[in-house]
């Protein structure tokens, strides 16, 4: 039994002296009952001096009067107490535990320290890096939120002035070069505007600028116009445009131009991505839980899960032979996205290489409009 016992003591000195964490076992009034090699280390005195001495007189008034709270905060609630303290650029953690004898009762503490100096570093480091980067983040949204007028009046002046030359307004053009120019001028005009225009509306979002301007809005009235305005383009495509909306459908509160801009993002997708002889439907419904979803379906290329995440990104485009034949930022998708957000609703993308793709944008119930 005794060589049993000893073995056991030699094993738990072991344990102890192993880890770098110091570690020392106190009464309930602080006497010192057994300290590791690491914390004898630390405070500089052989471990067999330090046993019966009282653990707080190794330390300095202030810090031994906060210590021996926490020890006392043990001693009344039997419960664990943390704590961090800092000497000489050096920061460390104290945990006291609470230790009971055979019988249940407390009868020691036990006190573990350990230095986290690289882990409070390494925390400052990381916050001062993200500080930086919201911040570099914030300057980048707001220069160009900022820009918007400088950015688009010389585009707009650019934009009318060829439109204007192009219909001959101030007399007939020298020959079919010159009118061929400057609708050349007049398209690459409105491409700029158009990815300059989804730029500034993604960074007037992120820097929290971009405001609903909310009014009774009749989604079929909108859709109608939308169709209107694409009915060319999808004619040059040989797309066909499919509608079908439920009678008596409730408006919503919303921003009319922005949810303008959601469907002709979704329309404009949808054709680009068509071949031709395919079709486009869009038709509404009316969840269980209320609200009114808008879907846009398509019977084009599709994409593959992977290529829904990546169309999903800022900037992300899916690489695939009908992208590479249209122009296109890789904001369409995210800024829709993002604009029915701020409505309070959702964007749900269903796709499948060869089937076609589902996007509905869903306005919440409390969107409804009741007069």
């Amino acid at each position: 039994a005794e060589e049993a016992l000893k073995e056991s003591e030699v094993r738990a000195r072991a344990f102890l002296n192993a880890t770098s964490e110091q570690a020392a076992l106190v009464d309930l009034k602080g006497a010192i009952i057994d300290v590791n090699s690491a914390m004898a280390t630390r405070l500089g005195i052989p471990m067999e001096e330090l046993i019966g001495k009282d653990f707080f007189d190794y330390q300095t008034a202030a810090k031994a009067r906060r210590w021996k709270l926490h020890l006392q905060q043990v001693r009344e609630f039997h419960a664990p107490s943390q704590f961090e303290d800092q000497a000489h650029g050096v920061w460390y953690e104290h945990n006291y535990y609470p230790v009971n004898a055979a019988s249940g009762q407390l009868s020691h503490i036990a006190i573990y320290i350990r230095d986290v100096t690289n882990v409070k570093m390494a925390g400052q480091a990381l916050r001062k890096a993200k500080s930086a980067a919201e911040e570099a983040s914030r300057a980048k949204s707001d220069f160009l939120a900022n820009m918007s007028h400088e950015l688009r009046t010389p585009l707009n002046a650019i934009i009318g002035f060829s439109d204007a030359l192009s219909q001959q307004i101030f007399g007939p053009l020298a020959n079919e070069k010159q009118s061929e120019y400057i609708e050349n001028i007049g398209q690459s005009g409105e491409l700029l505007l158009d990815l300059i225009n989804d730029i500034l509306d993604v960074s007037a979002i992120e820097a929290d600028k971009l405001e609903l301007r909310e009014e009774s809005v009749d989604l079929k009235i909108v859709v109608d116009e939308c169709i209107t305005l694409m009915t060319t383009r999808a004619g040059d495509a040989k797309v066909k445009i499919l509608e079908k909306f439920q009678h008596n459908l409730p408006k919503i509160y919303g921003d009319d131009r922005r949810i303008r801009q959601i469907f002709l993002n979704l329309l404009s997708n949808a054709i680009k991505f068509t071949p031709e002889n395919g079709k486009i439907r869009i038709t509404c419904a009316v969840p269980d839980d209320g609200g009114i979803a808008i879907s846009f379906s398509d019977t084009g290329i599709g994409m593959s899960d992977a290529e829904v995440a990546q169309a999903l990104k800022k900037f992300g485009q899916v690489d695939n032979e009908m992208s590479r034949r249209h122009a296109g930022t890789g904001l369409g998708l995210p800024l829709t996205q993002r604009l029915i957000e701020l409505h309070g609703g959702t964007l749900a993308l269903h796709s499948k290489p060869g089937k076609g793709t589902e996007v509905v944008v869903a306005f919440p119930a409390d969107r409804i409009h009741i007069p």
